[in-house]
């Protein structure tokens, strides 16, 4: 049910990443994180993912909000 949720929005603009609060970003982040490890795992047992791009996608996304959070961190300090 999680998993499903990331995949219908696992790549949110910069903009939708700003709006959210600070909590639903870290949730995402967590379903994100979470999501990544079984894909990796997958691929690393000798599964086959259905898209590959996924992996790459859902890296950028991780740096996307991490990024977000960082810049805003010293705004609130």
């Amino acid at each position: 049910q999680v998993i499903d949720e990331v995949k219908e929005d696992a790549n949110p603009e910069k903009s939708e990443i700003r709006q959210m609060p600070e909590e639903e970003r870290k949730r995402r982040l967590d379903e994100i994180r979470a999501e990544l490890v079984r894909l990796r795992t997958t691929v690393e047992a000798g599964g086959t993912v259905d898209n590959t791009g996924r992996i790459r996608e859902l890296r950028k996304t991780v740096a996307r909000i991490l990024t977000i959070e960082k810049e805003a961190a010293p705004a609130e300090a």
